[in-house]
């Protein structure tokens, strides 16, 4: 006969590690996966029981043989529970709650009324047999195919336990394997080895299960983020081409409205009516040339200020002769702003360009016109320079009722609420800051 006590603390040693496997898959994704925490109470209840098994003279005789063994026989009921849950196939487990029911009468008496070892290891391996050969099915046959990764491993070690079990149990009707647990003969021994190496497959297989599905999970999710990276690049296309139709027809409409005015301009003999005409035309090319540059730009939330104040100042020069003899300098290098901010600073230049060509340069003299555009900080300092004949002492140009200039004010404090200030030296400059849009 041999001595199975080493074997039995092998066992246990093997369960506890186990478990603490489990319980570790169970920690990281818990929250992720449903029936994990059913295969955690398996492995620890099982290694309760398997300890109480392996301490016979320390805990009393009933807890060794009966406690025990109903420990076991529930906790291979929860761990079959769990795979239900994991593959997503809910349900009561009424038969199997019959089967530990039986079993527990069962084992009673063989262990209170007619003592026999061979009969509580016939009743357990025939109780444990019943519910492998449920997890063997349920993980073979009754997954999904969104699940078969894997799960045939698990369901094939299950399938061997339960046959080692049957194995077991027939050996047990034919041989005599002794009259104590832990004095079972050598076939019982070879039984219990064989448990051993396949419950350590079956956490293997158990982890290989929850590993293939997460990586299933980050396929899947890989996916769906690159479909909708794909509907929002799509969405994000079709906004960009709206808008710039948008822009398009905006400045589509405002160049037909400053055709309009430019017919009823040349119909016009009153010349001062004919230069209000004109000045509104220029008006809304100011306010056209931004949008002709948000339609060709890649950018339609923010204008290249240097492109549209030289676009501008070009298209400003056009309506008046005096244009060819007077220079540009425009420094607006790498600034962006926003379309709200944008079109007061282009009508802002448009008045103070038209104002420039009408009064600053007497008709021999040349002139130059700087316009700079700098950041400062959280800031935008727009600086207009000419060097004409600048504005007269006695000219109260900030409460004048000159259209253009109070049209400067009003644009420099209200639209863009910031400050302006003029000077008139060798010239006339004007200085307006304000505030960036966020």
């Amino acid at each position: 006969m041999i001595e199975m006590r080493t074997l039995a603390f092998s066992f246990l040693m093997s369960m506890a590690l186990q478990a603490i496997v489990i319980g570790l898959l169970w920690m990281q994704n818990r929250k992720r996966f449903a029936g994990l925490n059913f295969w955690v109470l398996c492995y620890f209840l099982t290694t309760i029981g398997l300890g109480l098994l392996a301490l016979p003279n320390i805990v009393p005789p009933f807890f060794s043989m009966v406690v025990a063994n109903v420990i076991n026989l529930g906790a291979l009921i929860l761990l079959y529970h769990g795979l239900r849950l994991f593959i997503e196939k809910r349900g009561l487990q009424y038969a199997n709650l019959i089967i530990l029911i039986a079993f527990v009468l069962v084992h009673l008496y063989f262990t209170m009324i007619e003592p026999s070892v061979r009969g509580r290891i016939i009743n357990q391996s025939a109780a444990i047999s019943i519910v492998w050969i449920q997890c063997a099915w349920l993980m073979l046959y009754r997954v999904s195919v969104s699940f078969k990764s894997g799960s045939i491993y698990v369901g094939l070690v299950c399938l061997l336990l339960c046959l080692n079990s049957i194995v077991r149990i027939v050996l047990n009707l034919i041989y005599h394997q002794g009259d104590t647990y832990f004095t079972s003969g050598t076939l019982n021994v070879m039984s219990y080895m064989i448990s051993q190496t396949l419950l350590i497959a079956l956490t293997f297989c158990l982890f290989l299960i929850v590993s293939n599905r997460l990586n299933r999970e980050l396929e899947s999710d890989i996916f769906r983020r690159k479909l909708v990276e794909e509907q929002l690049k799509f969405s994000l296309e079709e906004k960009k081409t709206l808008l710039q139709e948008i822009h398009h027809r905006v400045k589509n409409n405002m160049v037909v409205v400053s055709g309009l005015l430019n017919l009823q301009a040349n119909n016009m003999k009153d010349e001062r009516l004919k230069a209000a005409l004109s000045d509104s035309q220029s008006r809304l090319q100011a306010m056209s040339d931004i949008h002709e540059i948000l339609y060709k730009s890649d950018n339609l939330s923010a204008v290249d200020m240097n492109l549209y104040l030289t676009k501008l100042t070009r298209d400003v020069v056009q309506n008046y002769t005096l244009g060819n003899r007077v220079s540009f300098k425009i420094k607006a290098e790498l600034i962006l702003i926003g379309t709200r901010q944008a079109s007061p600073i282009g009508l802002i230049i448009n008045e103070l360009i038209t104002n420039s060509l009408k009064y600053a340069f007497p008709d021999t003299e040349e002139g130059e016109i700087k316009i700079n555009l700098q950041k400062t900080e959280d800031q935008i300092e727009l600086t207009y320079m000419d060097n004409g004949i600048g504005i007269p002492d006695n000219f109260d140009w900030y409460n004048t009722k000159s259209m253009g200039l109070n049209l400067v004010k009003m644009l420099a404090e209200n639209q863009l609420d910031g400050s302006i200030d003029m000077e008139s030296n060798n010239g006339t400059k004007f200085t307006i800051i304000f505030n960036i849009e966020t």
